[in-house]
């Protein structure tokens, strides 16, 4: 897993593997957000180094919870 501190934003950030680790993905779903932009989790480009930010990662986490009651599926009735 790789870790740095980034000075600027002073927040850990992550390499591909270490921030779908984190989110409790594949490392290949995480690079296909990122070349669609769908949904977005914003990174940092570094040379050919891509790295996520630990707070960014947290705030997408919050972007998706889910409050109240948990919907299940109902087939359409004929």
């Amino acid at each position: 897993m790789t870790q740095q501190i980034h000075p600027a934003h002073k927040q850990p950030l992550l390499d591909r593997r270490a921030a779908a680790n984190y989110l409790g993905i594949s490392p290949q779903t995480l690079a296909g957000w990122a070349s669609t932009g769908e949904p977005l989790v914003p990174f940092f480009r570094l040379g050919r180094k891509v790295m996520y930010g630990q707070r960014d990662l947290d705030d997408f986490l919050e972007s998706r919870r889910v409050t109240g009651p948990a919907r299940s599926f109902q087939p359409p009735q004929s």
